[in-house]
Order: structure tokens, then sequence, then C-alpha cells
């Protein structure tokens, strides 16, 4: 038998975390007392049919090809603490060299390399460039996930968070490694 909008609300709720009185509530459903609250949110939460599609949306989430809710909550959070000294590091003589046992490999976005060479061909100079992913957009899915924006106070649109791009500019010249930021 289908769900109601509702029911499939209440049965997304549960999958994501949410005690029953909360999932009920927020799938819609309204009562006049916290007794009643409860009552009906176990009573719904017992339905057949809503105990189904939880454990279909477990089984979707515990497929090897789809992340967990928790997967992604850690994949977020490793973007938005990742810092680009992760991935380049100064050497003695105050050079940026990149390259770094970093496991924070889901933060970057983009590396994009040139090599260019003098006129002679006998110097060399590389430019690299490395881009990460947006943390701030990263906090705002997390933000979301975890509901905790209210409807009336969303925060700020994607393409203003989008404008907050990390680019680090290194240069390897011959052997020798240095950065423009």
């Amino acid at each position: 038998m289908k769900l109601t909008v509702k029911q499939e609300k209440f049965a997304q709720n549960l999958f994501t975390g949410m005690k029953q009185s909360e999932a009920y509530l927020e799938a819609g459903y309204s009562c006049k007392s916290r007794g009643t609250i409860r009552s009906a949110a176990c009573r719904l939460a017992t339905n057949v049919n809503v105990r189904r599609r939880i454990a279909q949306l477990l089984e979707k989430s515990e497929s090897a090809k789809v992340l967990s809710v928790q997967k992604r909550r850690e994949r977020l959070s490793e973007i938005a603490r990742t810092d680009i000294t992760q991935f380049v590091k100064q050497s003695t003589d105050g050079s940026w060299v990149v390259g770094s046992d970093s496991t924070n490999s889901a933060a970057i976005e983009e590396i994009n390399c040139r090599t260019e060479y003098n006129e002679n061909g006998t110097n060399r100079t590389v430019h690299t460039i490395i881009k990460l992913l947006d943390k701030i957009r990263a906090i705002d899915l997390l933000n979301r996930m975890e509901r905790l924006y209210e409807p009336d106070n969303e925060p700020p649109s994607a393409d203003a968070a989008n404008k907050n791009n990390i680019i680090i500019h290194v240069i390897d010249a011959g052997g020798g490694n240095t950065t423009k930021t």
C-alpha cells in the first residue's frame, strides 16, 4: 500500500535519526498535547507500511554504491576542515612544494599543471594551481542535513557562497619551488 505524503515524510524523518515525536510534527501532523503526539507518533512508527519504507531507505543507504548519511557527513566535514597547507609544504629554502600525504583529497576540486620553458629550452617552470571545494558550502550542507535552519531563516544563496574559492599558484622553476597566491 502506498504511503501518504505525511507518512513518507515521517518515515524519512525517522530514517535521518529524528525522534518519533519530532518526526511526527516535522511531517506535518498536529496534536493538542505532548502525550497525544507521543502516542500517535509511536502508533505511526509501528505501521507496517512505514516500517517497510524505513527498511527500504536503510537498504538503499547500505548499498556499496551509495554513501550512507554518516559517510556524507564525514565527507562534508572533511571538506570544511581542510586547509591548503595540507597539500603544500614549505621547504628549507622558504619555497613551497606541492605534494602531501594528506588523506583529505576529497576537498580538492581541481588541480591544473602547466610547464613552460625559456626561449632556449633549458630552464623549465611548472605552474600548479590547486583549487579546494568551497568550505562555506560544505558547512551549509551539513547544517541543512542537521536541520539547523528555520524555514524563515535560510542561509545566503549558493552563488554568494561560491565566491570563496581558494587558489594557490605554485611555480617550480628548474627544480626550485616557489609560490604565488
